[in-house]
């Protein structure tokens, strides 16, 4: 008799796993001023002080290393690649030309001058500021002229239609000081702007800020406004502190279901990408203790 076979039973394969459920792909509680991705940790002083304070040596979770090591990129024209001088040098002879050329997105006055071109409160064109300036739209865009020369007009077309000389000296009157506050300066000079979301658990400042769209539009402005006053006192003069410390603080932060406050951070997020690149050296995100 010949041996019986051995018979092997093979199971099925199993299905795959169903994939995981599509993520929202906005980050409900980003803030308006999330510019880079670098983070840094630092704690918010709660409630704000009169000053920025160096924290006695102690054990603690959050030691701000990196305001001592971060170096951030040089705005010195010695310090530049040979193609990323050449690449400063073309977009400053088609900015000149677009203006000479009486570009309406430069000059809405024909007869302007062309010293009373301005961005940021700065003349475009007439210190060594230009190259600073000029110098942020370039790395926004990874020096490539064309597309860098594309977002000056752009922005310089925001700027007239959002009315920024104007609303630098507006009034708001709301109580958003608590949310978004300036506080001291970084061991580097940069000045520490602190945004606090937890604010928004109190009720009536929600309301009274994010629940419609009038609400929202006028939350965005008073935001532009506090950037806009901010980045005109930096020094934009090469080797001088021409960006900002950013320190958001989640904790107690309105959970994603708040749809207002969602819509109010990404459309504030979109404008300040597109209108005021290279603005933040160092970001820091993270829910503090106070």
């Amino acid at each position: 008799m010949s041996p019986e076979k051995e018979t092997l039973e093979i199971s099925p394969p199993s299905p795959p796993p169903p994939p995981p459920p599509e993520m929202d792909q906005e980050t409900p509680l980003s803030l308006p001023l999330i510019l880079t991705s670098k983070e840094t940790i630092f704690s918010p002083p709660h409630p704000p002080p009169e000053q920025l304070t160096e924290t006695p040596e102690k054990p603690t979770n959050h030691i701000p290393q990196s305001m001592v090591s971060f170096k951030e990129e040089s705005n010195m024209i010695k310090d530049l690649s040979h193609l990323e001088t050449l690449s400063l040098n073309e977009l400053k002879l088609m900015v000149q030309e677009a203006i000479a050329n009486k570009d309406s997105t430069f000059t809405p006055n024909p007869d302007q001058p062309t010293s009373e071109i301005s961005i940021w409160g700065i003349p475009l064109f007439k210190d060594e500021r230009t190259d600073v300036i000029l110098l942020k739209f370039l790395r926004a865009r990874d020096f490539k002229v064309k597309d860098s020369f594309i977002m000056l007009k752009n922005t310089f077309l925001w700027r007239k239609a959002f009315s920024i000389d104007d609303l630098v000296d507006e009034n708001f009157n709301n109580d958003l000081e608590k949310v978004v506050f300036n506080h001291g300066f970084d061991k580097e000079g940069h000045p520490v702007c602190y945004n606090v979301y937890g604010e928004f658990q109190d009720k009536e400042l929600y309301n009274k800020t994010l629940t419609d769209e009038e609400k929202r539009t006028s939350f965005l402005k008073w935001r532009v406004q506090f950037l806009e006053r901010s980045i005109r006192k930096l020094d934009f003069r090469p080797g001088g502190v021409n960006t900002i410390f950013q320190v958001s603080d989640l904790k107690n932060s309105p959970g994603p279901g708040k749809r207002e406050l969602r819509l109010a951070t990404k459309q504030a997020l979109q404008v300040l990408q597109d209108n005021y690149p290279e603005f933040v050296a160092k970001q820091n995100v993270e829910k503090f203790e106070s």
